[in-house]
């Protein structure tokens, strides 16, 4: 929980780095329940810090790790902090198809994310498709009301 006291970007990598080390030593199931939650904040704290392929590393893990259960929100999480570093590391078109399936399934859920819509406003302004751009802007929109 120190992710969300340590403003930081390098402070939270320092948390998390050190709360990782006690989940890999630990023989406890409960303290092993924690380590999707820690990488993906390690991978968080790495995004902030531009640092993608490391964060990319964290999140690939903590998806592997949230595929094993059931939470299906937290494994669409896990799929959007992906598809956020491959628009940050310049692969457009995998991103996409990634938040637009993302979006679908949040939308068959009854839940749809105003985070996948800022998500997919980026990724349409990158490939210049205005259009669909300020579809997801008015989108997002509507979650501020």
């Amino acid at each position: 929980m120190f992710a969300f006291v340590d403003t930081a970007p390098a402070d939270q990598l320092n948390r998390g780095l050190e709360a990782l080390a006690l989940v890999e030593t630990s023989d406890q199931p409960e303290a092993k329940s924690w380590e999707a939650s820690v990488r993906s904040n390690i991978g968080e704290a790495l995004y902030e810090l531009g640092r993608y392929d490391e964060a990319m590393t964290h999140f690939r893990t903590a998806l592997a790790l949230r595929e094993n259960g059931t939470n299906q929100n937290a494994i669409r999480d896990a799929h959007w902090q992906i598809a956020r570093v491959l628009r940050n590391l310049g692969r457009t078109d995998e991103a996409l198809a990634i938040q637009l399936r993302l979006e679908s399934e949040s939308a068959a859920t009854g839940d749809p994310k105003y985070y996948i819509f800022e998500e997919l406003e980026l990724l349409y302004r990158d490939k210049g498709s205005m259009d669909r751009a300020n579809h997801y802007v008015k989108l997002v929109k509507s979650f501020a009301k």
